[in-house]
C-alpha cells in the first residue's frame, strides 16, 4: 500500500488499521473521521506528512515510530493522547481556536508560532516541550494554568503582542523573559 485515500463516510480509524504499511507515502482522511485510534500508523517509516481533519475528536498514539515530520493539524476539539516529539513542524490550522492538552508535548523545535486565530492554549499544551523561541501572534488569546511546563529548558523567549502582555505574565515561569511586540507604525508625507 502506497497511497490512502478514505472515503468521506468513514469515521473511525481502528487500531493497528495501517500499521507496519512500509512503502505508504500519501494519506488522505475522509471530512469526516472522528477517531485515530493507537498504533493505526505505526511504523509507517515513509509516511512523512499528514493533514487532520477538522472533524477528529480524538488521536490516541497513532504514529509512534513513523516517519511524520510534518504534523498539519486543522482539528478544533480533539484531544491529543500522543507523543509529538518525533515531529519536527508543527501547522495550526486557520480554523483552530484551541491548542489542546500535549500538542507539543516533548517536541524539540527550535522556533513555534502560534496564529493569530487561536484564542486558547490548555493545560499542558506545552508539557515539556523543547524550543527556544515561541511567537504568540494571537492579541485576543487565553491561557490555562500550567499551559507550559516549567521543564521547558531551553525556553528563554515569549514573543507576545503588548496587548497581552499582562494577562501572559502570571502564568509564565520565572526563568523566561517575555518580550512585547508593538504593531508597526507608519508616517505618511504629502508632497506639496
Amino acid at each position: 500500500l502506497e497511497c490512502l485515500s478514505l472515503p468521506s463516510n468513514v469515521e473511525n480509524i481502528c487500531v493497528k488499521s495501517f500499521s507496519y504499511c512500509k512503502k505508504l507515502t500519501n494519506v488522505v482522511l475522509g471530512n469526516k473521521v472522528r477517531m485515530i485510534e493507537r498504533a493505526a500508523f505505526e511504523q509507517c517509516k515513509n509516511l512523512k506528512s499528514i493533514e487532520i481533519p477538522f472533524s477528529v475528536e480524538y488521536i490516541d498514539n497513532a504514529f509512534e515510530e513513523s516517519g511524520i515530520e510534518i504534523f498539519n493539524f486543522n482539528a478544533c476539539n480533539a484531544e491529543l493522547n500522543l507523543s509529538t516529539k518525533s515531529f519536527s513542524q508543527i501547522n495550526i490550522g486557520e480554523n483552530v481556536k484551541v491548542l489542546p492538552k500535549k500538542l507539543f508535548s516533548e517536541i524539540y523545535m527550535k522556533k513555534i508560532v502560534i496564529p493569530a486565530n487561536v484564542r486558547l492554549i490548555k493545560k499542558d499544551c506545552f508539557r515539556n516541550a523543547v524550543t527556544e523561541e515561541l511567537y504568540i501572534d494571537s492579541t485576543n488569546i487565553k491561557f490555562e494554568n500550567d499551559w507550559i511546563s516549567t521543564r521547558s529548558t531551553l525556553l528563554r523567549k515569549i514573543y507576545v503582542h503588548a496587548e497581552i502582555y499582562q494577562d501572559i505574565v502570571a502564568y509564565m515561569p520565572k526563568n523566561v523573559k517575555i518580550k512585547k511586540i508593538y504593531p508597526h507604525k507608519f508616517l505618511f508625507f504629502k508632497w506639496v
